[in-house]
């Protein structure tokens, strides 16, 4: 049997600050237990002040720990994408009236594929 870590929790209402936290976990990809509030949180749901002391949303909680700060919460997911490299060139490559030539920039990177993906 494998043990696999916990997930985040976030608690999120519609049409509140939560929503760029949750925007973020679909961006990265990331998988959280998502639960969703009454608007607002202090007056239909009592049973948060448990988690959340403040009532406020969002609420991120993970490994024990509550973040309560939406831009807080987006800077932690932040790091699950994270990108695998980071290459520096001298220039771009342009054409003769200076538009940056993105098919041979990305070149280098699908040497050897059948095609490249743009």
């Amino acid at each position: 049997m494998t043990s696999e870590a916990p997930r985040p929790i976030l608690y999120h209402c519609p049409d509140a600050r939560s929503l760029r936290c949750l925007w973020a976990v679909e961006e990265a990809g990331i998988a959280v237990d998502l639960r969703v509030l009454k608007f607002p949180p202090r007056a239909f749901e009592p049973d948060y002040r448990a988690v959340n002391p403040l009532m406020t949303i969002p609420g991120w909680v993970e490994d024990g720990r509550l973040m309560t700060e939406s831009a807080a919460i987006c800077e932690r997911i932040a790091p699950f994408k994270c990108p695998r490299s980071v290459d520096v060139i001298d220039a771009l490559p342009r054409n003769a009236s200076g538009k940056i030539l993105r098919k041979d920039l990305r070149a280098p990177y699908w040497a050897g594929y059948a095609r490249m993906v743009n």
